[in-house]
């Protein structure tokens, strides 16, 4: 039987896709930025009603970065909704001191505090895309720490 080289770039992959849920439009608008010159698939919403209704249809995303203080629906308040149902691998970017609220939930891999480093960003999502596949949605899935060694 011939040996098949496969080789593969990995430099050209597509990282995945992310749902972004933050309600600051500068926010938003640089992390897509960052994250798409990075070749992944970003999806915006301003709160967590709209990030609610598109997890509700359609294909989920790899990942979701949630802010947690937003009008309409916060994080809190989206978070639970997931709770006990299967979703996207999740880290939380807030300045709020309730943080840790949200550590243990099931879907929360990471906690960034704003303003987000955006290596330390990117460094994160990179780790969680190599880990996905077998986590996602999974309470014993490992949880990332930040610089601070806060998960």
């Amino acid at each position: 039987m011939p040996v098949v080289d496969v080789q593969i770039d990995a430099a050209n992959m597509e990282p995945g896709s992310v749902l972004l849920v933050e309600d600051d439009t500068d926010i938003r608008e640089a992390l897509t930025d960052v994250l798409q010159m990075e070749r992944w698939s970003v999806e915006p919403a301003p709160n967590g009603r709209v990030a609610l209704d598109r997890l509700r249809v359609g294909p989920p995303p790899d990942l979701m970065l949630l802010d947690l203080m937003m009008p309409v629906m916060d994080g809190f308040e989206l978070l639970e909704h997931l709770r006990g149902a299967p979703g996207p691998t999740t880290v939380v970017l807030s300045a709020s001191r309730d943080v840790g609220r949200v550590r243990e939930h099931p879907l929360v891999r990471a906690t960034l505090g704003k303003p987000v480093e955006v290596g330390l960003l990117l460094e994160i999502l990179d780790q969680l895309r190599r880990t996905n596949g077998a986590s996602r949605g999974s309470e014993h899935a490992p949880k990332l720490t930040n610089g601070d060694g806060a998960s």
